[in-house]
């Protein structure tokens, strides 16, 4: 593999027995156990402390600070609860089926004070020990489920028996000096990582930015969807079926920025007499109906070269290719002034949001010349190739960190 990380990482020898690793519970790496704080509401005389929620908690381990809370704690009476560097924050309450309760981040923000809530915990770590290597090692815990069976769940809640967890759990332990080589091999891998994603969210960015200079700020006469299309259809009811002949593409295989994502696609069979009803073909443009408020009316276009079945959450767009390119009207749908518009006249129900094929047909769309819509879709095009050079190489540094990470802590 040609990426600096596969370099480094066979420079790193990984020593098991032989003295150079040690067996140690848990809790021994750790000086303390700190329950978060929540304190009052902001009263507004500036006297309030940064609190991370488990909201501010990103997968990979990292904080997203966008989003920050503030509220009014008592920094001298809970002083050692101010967050220091190379402290690890551990989610202790919430969770849901599909994530396990547990999730670690590291905290290394130097801007100002923070506090963390109390569905969290702050674990400190020994001095003797590489704080960014327990880290990982917490991390690599939890991505493996090892937290599983120390969770337990009331009234909606999932808790982890954060005192079992740490008291219970063997962990083989590296020299400082293999910890502190591990952690730099890791670092390393995680900027690339960091950056490749930043690459890809710069060149979508570069897209609204060119359709916003191309389309938005000019004044083109407005036409109603409906009179643009040759066909908008809703998806089948019917349900996904084993080894059924056709992919089937519903809601979740949407994103929210527009792409199509097929990993965990299901699949379908259906008659024959009923396939061009539901089929999609490349070009089409789907339109996610019904969601959350949030994510009501996502849309992309299908560019696939062979058949799928949509479900009836989906509507296709087959547009009119003499005056609307579907490109443009999937960026159009895409875009965010659009998407404030859609969820506007979304029509809701519990936890769902509904947009109907009429409706859909009434949205205004600007209509530039064909030759500019045809300008604009290659564009794209070129940074489509762009974005996807980059997502595999971000693939390929994810699989080595997830080798890595298997033969250091595993």
């Amino acid at each position: 593999m040609s990426i600096r990380g596969a370099k480094l990482a066979r420079q790193i020898p990984i020593f098991r027995g032989g003295g150079c690793v040690t067996i140690i519970f848990l809790q021994n790496i750790f000086e303390k156990s700190i329950n978060g704080e929540w304190g009052n509401e902001d009263s507004g005389k500036g006297e309030a402390t940064a609190v991370i929620r488990t909201s501010n908690f990103l997968n990979s381990g990292r904080l997203n600070l966008d989003n920050i809370v503030c509220r009014e704690i008592d920094k001298d009476k809970n002083s050692d609860k101010i967050l220091r560097t190379g402290d690890i924050i551990i989610e202790k309450s919430g969770g849901s089926p599909n994530q396990p309760v547990g999730r670690v981040v590291y905290f290394d923000v130097t801007d100002q004070d923070y506090f963390t809530n109390n569905f969290t915990s702050i674990l400190r770590v020994k001095p003797e020990y590489n704080s960014k290597y327990i880290f990982y090692l917490m991390k690599y815990l939890y991505d493996t489920k090892k937290v599983l069976k120390f969770q337990n769940q009331t009234t909606g809640i999932i808790n982890l028996k954060l005192a079992d967890y740490l008291n219970k759990t063997k962990v083989n332990i590296e020299t400082i000096e293999n910890q502190n080589t591990i952690v730099d091999i890791l670092d390393r891998l995680e900027y690339q990582i960091i950056n490749r994603n930043k690459q890809i969210s710069e060149l979508s960015n570069l897209v609204k930015s060119r359709f916003n200079e191309m389309f938005i700020l000019n004044d083109f006469s407005l036409k109603r969807l409906g009179e643009l299309v040759e066909e908008v259809r809703y998806g089948t009811s019917l349900p996904a079926t084993l080894n059924g002949k056709y992919g089937y593409l519903r809601m979740n295989n949407i994103t929210e920025d527009g792409k199509l994502n097929i990993q965990n696609l299901k699949y379908i069979d259906i008659p024959e007499k009923d396939l061009e009803k539901y089929v999609v073909r490349k070009g089409d443009v789907l339109f996610n109906r019904t969601n959350s408020i949030e994510l009501v009316g996502k849309t992309c276009i299908y560019e696939l070269n062979f058949d799928m079945v949509i479900a009836g959450y989906i509507i296709r767009i087959r547009t009119n290719n003499n005056i609307l390119n579907s490109r443009y009207l999937s960026e159009f749908l895409n875009f965010p002034s659009t998407k404030k518009f859609l969820r506007n006249i979304a029509k809701g129900a519990v936890n769902q949001a509904n947009i109907n094929a009429k409706e859909l047909q009434d949205i205004s769309v600007p209509l530039p010349p064909l030759a500019l819509q045809n300008e604009f879709a290659e564009f794209v095009a070129q940074v489509d190739k762009s974005q996807l050079a980059i997502q595999k190489s971000l693939e390929e540094l994810e699989t080595l960190k997830k080798s890595l990470m298997q033969e250091y802590f595993g």
